[in-house]
């Protein structure tokens, strides 16, 4: 799992950064670390794929003609929140 596919599914649920650290049992500093990719702790990492995965997020890797990404599982009830990948930033974070 990649930095961005941390964001991805993070705004993909409509989430926040606390709601992510509440849910993983981590601090938000350790989030915002995590999605920035400053920070590799394994630990972390698998406790924020876990709450992911257990929301319906699908971790995609990497191919020849796209990078990494995340999708929503046929089962998974993500709402639409009318943002495209283009537009994801740190202003949009909620």
């Amino acid at each position: 799992m990649e930095a961005v596919q941390i964001r991805m599914g993070r705004a993909a649920l409509s989430w926040s950064v606390e709601k992510l650290a509440e849910k993983a049992g981590l601090s938000t500093i350790d989030i915002q670390r995590l999605e920035a990719g400053t920070m590799k702790d394994n630990t972390a990492l698998d406790a924020v794929k876990r709450i992911l995965s257990a929301e319906g997020i699908v971790f995609l890797d990497a191919s020849d003609a796209l990078g990494p990404g995340v999708r929503a599982a046929e089962s998974a009830s993500i709402r639409q929140i009318g943002i495209s990948a283009e537009d994801l930033n740190s202003a949009n974070d909620g």
